[in-house]
């Protein structure tokens, strides 16, 4: 990669960009105005904003006493009131002998009487005007209140809710008040009656609480405002550029692909950088100033004052890596798009998988600690957070792995838009035609062999979704007979089934699709014995994992319902069979089958790899088996790659299965456990013992690099056509020897 080149290419799109007078309006002037035309905008409409007024009937007022204090000729006393409610409450009393006192005591018999008189009685206070109306009743012999009362409200209606809060307030005074004043006849007080006072002392630092606050505010803003900086300008750098009839020019020069997309990444990069800041310092100051103009002094937002310096550098050192990474990966959706238009329908997808990541830092109990700081865009907000706040010493432990995900992830996606650049069937697509019709007719005369890329996502997202509602809907089974029959149930379901569907409809070769062509029964021996060898590694990384994300009390629980179901099943063969073969052969066949064949278009043997492991991680609920899962899913679709069958990654799946319910110790097979090999563990199951687990790892990373790199390449595949013509020769010569 030449610099001189990207330096072009990063000169000629800034060029462009400056000369559209629309992107710098919307770089450079929108930030700067309008944030401080809607604070002018919300100034105005406060001179609006009045307080509401509650109108509240009162029935039976006569059954309250005359001494109590609550009435004072007829109507309630205006010193329960506070000052600014006395002129918005308004009062109005009848006797219980009304006709609203027959209304308001009126009990029904059954539920449909209560809801035709609550129908009723909704529409007689709205025609009048009430808010709320109270009936007091007069307290049974034998009592010691006076009476008591009954609220009718509408908690569909704000005013009623506020006239509710409002009376309660009237009441909660008086109340005290006549507490007091019955103390106060014995000579005592409410306070010998209260616990012991508590005295609070807040010892933070004005500049600590300045600090946390701004540091749960800025970097969401900085994340929401750098990818939404990002999209604008690589859509007119790429899907604009396709509507002008310049990208052509630029893919003749001399440039490279990969120097073209680094130099409109650095423009998109400049352009995300330049939105985030002038729309964080235009919104802040705005933002204070409203906030001090509309609620004074006492506003705590106004209070607690502008973000202290060290945030400001924190935040623009942030910015780079944030920038970068939203850029490619807006040059990498915009480079699909066919026009501007089409372009801007991509925004939503990214901002709904961003804002996860980003909105998780927000919660309260989410810490920096070596799990989040492993979550792409999590930990670099936490890590942030952190540093805003002014706690080095934590955040200088977590640089490290923060920095190699954030890398990482910037590294793919300017991949992933190098190779939407170096694809010209993406660069210039043809347009679609819409409706059901010509759909069906594409799909049936286009298929292949195997499925394309966009049919495997779809499968992988289909898988996905049904297993998370069918997941959601299912009722936990106590008896294992039920148990193993609504596993299988929802493996077919939402597993199989999308996949074999999809394989009869999309593909002309179902049995190529799902890797059935080629038998290669010679790797199934191997396949097992790889299993076994690399076991103890998962094993290790299943630990790591349960150390770096700890698991919840749930998931405990969880663990012990499942041990309980295995423990009552009738033999440890029926057990592997439902738990092991069956889930190896279900889901073999979608992930490894239909997925995995889908992607294998992409010209690169480890993005499909990548993405059909990440796919079969993600469909196991729980996130500490997800990621155990996903290097699984590595090596079973390395084993696929390289053997040509799912027989033996079906052999491997179930292997490795099997071994995980043998090690732990669910299903009570007894002292079982080899001497020098397995341990029992005082936990219950059993572990590997340490030089034997190293020498199986050992083994298990030769043969599986000894396959990568074409070792069974040398062997003899034995295809299913050859199978059969050698099965039928010899059916045929014992049939001629008989």
């Amino acid at each position: 990669m030449k610099l001189s080149n990207v330096k072009l290419v990063f000169r000629r799109e800034m060029r462009d960009q400056l000369r559209d007078r629309r992107t710098l309006f919307t770089i450079g002037v929108i930030p700067l105005l309008l944030y401080p035309l809607m604070g002018m905008a919300m100034l105005q409409m406060a001179q609006f904003m009045q307080k509401t007024s509650t109108k509240i009937l009162l029935v039976g007022s006569e059954h309250i006493p005359e001494d109590s204090g609550l009435v004072v000729d007829g109507r309630l006393n205006e010193k329960y009131l506070k000052t600014d409610d006395k002129d918005l409450v308004e009062f109005e009393t009848v006797k219980s002998n009304d006709p609203w006192g027959k209304i308001l005591a009126y009990q029904p018999e059954n539920e449909k009487l209560a809801k035709q008189n609550s129908r009723k009685l909704r529409r007689l206070m709205r025609r009048h005007g009430y808010d709320l109306a109270v009936r007091i009743v007069p307290a049974k012999k034998g009592s010691d209140e006076p009476f008591t009362v009954s609220i009718f409200s509408n908690s569909s209606n704000d005013k009623s809710k506020l006239a509710v809060a409002r009376f309660n307030e009237i009441l909660y005074c008086w109340k005290n008040d006549r507490v007091q004043e019955k103390l106060a006849a014995h000579n005592l007080s409410l306070n010998q009656f209260q616990s012991a006072p508590t005295e609070v002392n807040d010892v933070a630092d004005k500049m600590m609480m300045r600090a946390t606050f701004w540091a749960k505010v800025l970097p969401f803003v900085i994340m929401i405002w750098s990818l939404t900086g990002a999209f604008y300008p690589a859509i007119d750098l790429c899907a604009g550029e396709k509507e002008r009839g310049t990208l052509e020019t630029l893919l003749c020069s001399p440039a490279k692909r990969s120097e073209i997309v680094v130099g409109k990444i650095m423009t998109t990069m400049l352009f995300s950088i330049t939105t985030s800041v002038l729309n964080l310092v235009s919104m802040a100051f705005t933002g204070l100033f409203v906030a001090k103009h509309l609620g004074g002094d006492a506003n705590p937002v106004a209070a607690i004052g502008p973000p202290p310096m060290s945030a400001i550098f924190w935040l623009i050192l942030a910015l780079i890596p944030i920038s970068a990474l939203f850029s490619a990966l807006a040059i990498a959706v915009a480079a699909f798009a066919r026009s501007s238009k089409e372009g801007q329908y991509y925004l939503m997808p990214l901002i709904m998988i961003a804002m996860p990541l980003v909105m998780l830092p927000m919660l309260p109990s989410s810490t920096l600690n070596l799990g989040t700081s492993l979550i792409p865009l999590t930990g670099l907000m936490l890590l942030l957070r952190t540093l805003i706040e002014g706690h080095y010493t934590q955040a200088i432990a977590f640089v490290g792995p923060v920095t190699i995900v954030t890398v990482a992830c910037c590294w793919f996606a300017a991949r992933w838009a190098i190779g939407q650049f170096s694809n010209e069937s993406v660069l210039f697509r043809a347009s679609d035609r819409v409706g059901l019709g010509n759909l069906v007719r594409h799909v049936i005369r286009e298929r292949q062999d195997t499925p394309l890329i966009g049919h495997a996502i779809f499968c992988g997202v289909l898988i996905l979704v049904l297993k998370f509602f069918v997941g959601l809907s299912a009722t936990p089974q106590m008896e294992w007979n039920a148990f193993a029959r609504t596993t299988v149930i929802v493996l077919i379901a939402t597993v199989a089934m999308p996949a074999v569907i999809m394989a009869l409809m999309l593909t002309r070769s179902a049995r190529k699709t799902w890797l059935l062509d080629r038998l290669n029964l010679r790797t199934v021996p191997l396949a097992i014995f790889l299993a076994f060898c690399l076991h103890p590694a998962f094993m290790i990384l299943s630990r790591a994992v349960l150390e770096v994300f700890p698991p919840s009390s749930n998931l405990n629980v969880l663990d012990g319902y499942l041990s309980q179901l295995v423990a009552s099943a009738p033999s440890l063969p029926f057990v592997l069979l439902i738990m092991a073969l069956a889930p190896a052969v279900f889901e073999e066949l979608a992930f490894r089958g239909f997925i995995l064949s889908g992607l294998r278009h992409i010209k690169n043997h480890w993005w499909p790899i990548f993405i059909s492991a990440l796919f079969f991680g993600a469909a196991h609920a729980v996130l500490q088996q997800s990621i155990v899962t996903f290097f699984v899913g590595i090596v079973l679709a390395m084993v696929a790659v390289r053997c040509g069958s799912l027989l033996p990654c079906i052999a491997y799946h179930a292997t490795h299965n099997a071994l995980s319910i043998v090690m732990s110790g669910m299903f009570p097979s007894g002292n079982q456990f080899l001497p020098g090999l397995l341990l029992p563990k005082t936990t219950g199951g059993y572990d590997y013992a340490f030089l034997p687990s190293i020498l199986m790892i050992s083994a298990g990373a030769l043969i599986l690099i000894w396959m990568w790199f074409g070792g069974l390449e040398k062997s003899r595949l034995l295809t299913l056509d050859r199978w059969t013509s050698r099965l039928s020769a010899w059916l045929r010569a014992t049939r001629v020897s008989q």
